[in-house]
């Protein structure tokens, strides 16, 4: 599933766009799930504690407008697929300053459209650091960013995710997790560890630390893992 933010204050063209995602749906066979923002402040409140794959942007806002709200998105999220809609397209060359994907002019026509969705969904689907898995979390179901999951831990007949900004419990096995996880920078240490090898800090005789966490390291682990931590050190 790919989570797409509308951020526009124009109801029509928002409304435009979203019937443009799900028509880009039917002929693609691809999940996406837009969320509409009406206003820069309540987007910039979300994405405090949501991620998003993709944003269209307006720039033209009341309060804040969109380059600035962007100026603020980056501080937050670097990797999301960022594209502007604006009346003028000079304003829209700015938005290479946030790292701006691309821009769709006003009033927006399906073509130009889906062809700006599919090249972001092209640099979605080509950056490691935007896959993401669904979980339970205090609000209900979340999704995270593979990149932001530091271990995770076995707890009963459910795993826990551990990110710098929270846990968030599934009920999985950790053999399961494990088998989603491996591909894309992940190695078992223990019987109850998983950790993510970009988080790595020191290696020990029988402990690997995380961040600030020292993890106990499995003989029968050890091996494997140091060769997924030598195979990840070489490919950085």
């Amino acid at each position: 599933m790919i989570r797409v933010a509308i951020v526009e204050d124009d109801l029509n063209d928002a409304g435009r766009l979203i019937s443009f995602l799900s028509q880009f749906e039917g002929e693609k066979k691809v999940e996406l799930k837009p969320t509409h923002f009406q206003d820069a402040e309540s987007f910039l409140k979300t994405v405090s504690e949501e991620r998003f794959d993709i944003v269209f942007m307006d720039i033209e806002m009341p309060g804040m407008d969109g380059l600035s709200c962007a100026a603020e998105f980056r501080k937050i999220d670097g990797l999301a697929a960022l594209i502007f809609i604006t009346n003028m397209a000079q304003f829209a060359i700015r938005g290479y300053e946030v790292d701006a994907l691309d821009f769709v002019v006003k009033p927006i026509d399906y073509f130009p459209f889906k062809v700006k969705l599919e090249k972001a969904l092209r640099l979605v689907s080509a950056n490691p650091d935007s896959k993401t898995i669904i979980v339970a979390g205090k609000k209900g179901t979340e999704v995270l960013r593979l990149s932001e999951v530091t271990y995770v831990e076995s707890d009963g007949h459910s795993v826990i995710y551990h990110t710098a900004n929270g846990e968030y419990r599934d009920h999985t096995s950790l053999r399961d997790a494990e088998g989603n996880l491996s591909p894309y920078g992940f190695s078992r240490i223990s019987g109850s560890f998983i950790v993510n090898l970009r988080h790595v800090n020191e290696v020990r005789n029988s402990e690997v630390k995380v961040g600030d966490i020292l993890l106990p390291l499995s003989r029968s682990k050890k091996k494997d893992f140091l060769d997924d931590f030598a195979t990840f050190l070489g490919g950085k």
